[in-house]
């Protein structure tokens, strides 16, 4: 089972296994990682920015997840192809729909859309004190593909270990 593309399957291995039936899980970024951690979990509500993606990977979901299309508040500039807050912001605001109480803080997020250190901002205020929150494609071993604006993650969450380019995290 392919969650994602990647070159390592360690990197599937360690974002697996710390899924859990019992968990809520929000998703920045939808694909092939949707349908892989859905069977995993108790709810996944995955926030997607592209319209013809989201088209395609909505007719191959469960009942368990909430597919959500939210376009970009403005085209990303050149110099940051992922995009700011600004750019995304309702993209990355939507969650907040879905937390009204703390008990319904999602235990689990996976940043692997746009606009990925405002994703990481927003993680405090949509989990809670346990929320494990991973990162695809944090810190690339080859330099030609690393992206060093990531690391502004790390003003919101703590690194705790990761594989390859996938990392883990827990919130500030």
């Amino acid at each position: 089972m392919l969650i994602m593309t990647v070159n390592n399957s360690g990197e599937q291995e360690f974002f697996l296994k710390h899924l859990k039936p019992h968990m809520r899980v929000l998703e920045w970024g939808s694909g092939a990682s949707t349908s892989a951690i859905a069977p995993h979990v108790r709810e996944l509500v995955s926030i997607e920015n592209n319209s013809e993606w989201h088209e395609k990977v909505k007719a191959t979901l469960p009942d368990n997840v909430t597919l959500c299309y939210v376009p970009a508040n403005s085209e990303p500039k050149p110099e940051y192809d992922d995009g700011t807050f600004e750019d995304f912001r309702d993209y990355v605001e939507h969650p907040l729909q879905f937390v009204q109480q703390d008990a319904a803080r999602f235990d689990f997020i996976f940043i692997d859309g746009r606009a990925r250190v405002a994703c990481a901002q927003m993680c405090k205020q949509v989990g809670h004190v346990k929320t494990i929150v991973f990162i695809h494609d944090f810190n690339h071993p080859d330099e030609k593909y690393l992206r060093r604006e990531y690391f502004a993650a790390e003003k919101y969450l703590k690194r705790i270990g990761g594989i390859f380019t996938m990392w883990r995290f827990k919130i500030r």
